[in-house]
């Protein structure tokens, strides 16, 4: 029996979708609320029946960052713990008391705990600092070296990581953002070099797991410049894998990599910022290219309230910035989508669905297909919003191009296309 890859919606219902996963793979719900099974029991065994774990938690920033920089620096380990002791009491979570420290408490819950690091704190000198480990290479200096601001941002995460291996004796501990790729997978060489020397003061040597950002960051209808951008998250996805996977122990040994994904588009400049994506497409898509990419375990996000129970439409309900191309909301169930040819979508014959093949559609929307359009995908006799939906479905779905013919935009040359 096959598993399947799964969106979980805690109050609108369960979609599974077709995503046969390896048989060693691990995937799991993250949240910032407590475990997925703490606040929604009612779904948590469909959610373990498709293959998706549900004992994962964000610990938020809330719980580990002050707002002064003083303050960040100076705290300790065991004052952190105490941090970490509130935040596991208001989530009911089984804590006992420590063998060797019996006037304070650890967690025996098992599961998978990423510190949230996203935060600023204020500073007499600098009024906004940055603590995220995705930004430590602001501190640096002019030359790219270690400078002191930048050794004590460095033990003040290193004292966090401390506190949390120490409190959740059961569990896997990582950090958020190790790596944050560039949204475009462009050059992000001064980044890489402050995770590099975080990790020569010893900020990876704790740690049980790193854990890539590979938030969506691009919708169907973002461009810039008249180039569109959707076919960027890939080449993130890829960056953000490799550069995570040069991060070592100071003794070489390689950290075993947590990629975090959502559902939803995530950047805030983008037309499509918090709004839906096609879940079965962007499930699909990702999966195979994370298992193309040699990874073995992966988390959703599903943390921000996000979900209104529309899983099952074809599009998202972000407008499309190129004029003439505003998807329409048309309502079907992906498995219908699907069930459509990438060969009917590929209009002009180059071995993909891609931009040109779109254009066609609108080009003879409202056309009958009694002048024989390849337009009319669904073949009703008439070319209108529902094969627009078609058309745009199969240009998001992570395999738009023809088996003979693995070329197309939605995957770099240098990468084959994951099976």
């Amino acid at each position: 029996m096959r598993a399947f890859a799964a969106v979980a919606t805690p109050l609108f219902g369960w979609l599974s979708l077709g995503v046969p996963a390896a048989s060693a793979e691990l995937r799991y719900m993250m949240t910032q609320r407590g475990f997925f099974h703490d606040f929604a029991p009612e779904e948590t065994p469909k959610m373990i029946a498709a293959g998706v774990r549900t004992n994962a938690c964000m610990i938020s920033a809330d719980y580990l960052i002050p707002p002064t920089w003083l303050e960040f620096v100076g705290q300790g380990v065991e004052e952190i713990r105490e941090q970490l002791i509130h935040h596991a009491e208001q989530r009911g979570w089984e804590m006992v008391p420590d063998p060797d420290r019996p006037d304070t408490l650890i967690c025996t819950e098992p599961g998978i705990f990423v510190l949230d690091m996203e935060a600023y704190v204020t500073n007499n000198n600098n009024p906004m600092i940055h603590v995220d480990p995705a930004y430590a290479h602001e501190l640096l200096d002019e030359n790219g070296q270690i400078t002191p601001m930048f050794e004590d941002l460095i033990f003040a995460i290193n004292n966090r990581i401390k506190a949390a291996k120490r409190f959740y004796v059961n569990g896997k501990v990582g950090v958020f953002n190790t790596v944050r790729p560039h949204p475009r997978g462009l050059n992000m060489d001064a980044r890489m070099n402050g995770y590099m020397k975080a990790r020569e003061l010893g900020m990876f040597e704790k740690v049980d797991i790193l854990v890539p950002n590979i938030y969506i960051r691009f919708g169907p209808c973002d461009y810039l410049n008249n180039v569109h951008l959707y076919n960027s998250n890939d080449n993130m996805v890829i960056q953000g894998i490799n550069k995570s996977r040069e991060i070592t122990r100071l003794n070489g040994e390689a950290i075993p990599l947590l990629p975090l994904t959502r559902m939803v588009v995530h950047d805030h400049p983008n037309t499509c910022h918090g709004k839906h994506l096609l879940p079965a497409g962007m499930v699909q898509w990702q999966a195979r290219l994370l298992r193309g990419l040699g990874v073995t375990q992966w988390a959703y996000w599903e943390g921000d309230g996000y979900f209104d129970g529309r899983i099952d439409e074809v599009w998202t309900d972000c407008p499309c910035s190129n004029p003439g191309l505003d998807p329409p909301l048309v309502h079907m169930s992906p498995s219908f989508t699907f069930a459509y040819s990438f060969l009917q979508g590929d209009i002009d014959g180059s071995g993909c669905v891609d931009q040109a093949d779109i254009n066609a559609v609108v080009a003879q929307l409202g056309m009958s297909s009694a002048l024989g359009l390849e337009g009319d995908i669904d073949q009703d006799d008439d070319v209108d919003d529902q094969d627009l939906a078609l058309i745009l479905n199969l240009f998001m779905a992570p395999d738009h191009c023809v088996p003979d013919q693995p070329s197309g935009p939605g995957y770099p040359q240098q990468w084959p296309i994951p099976k």
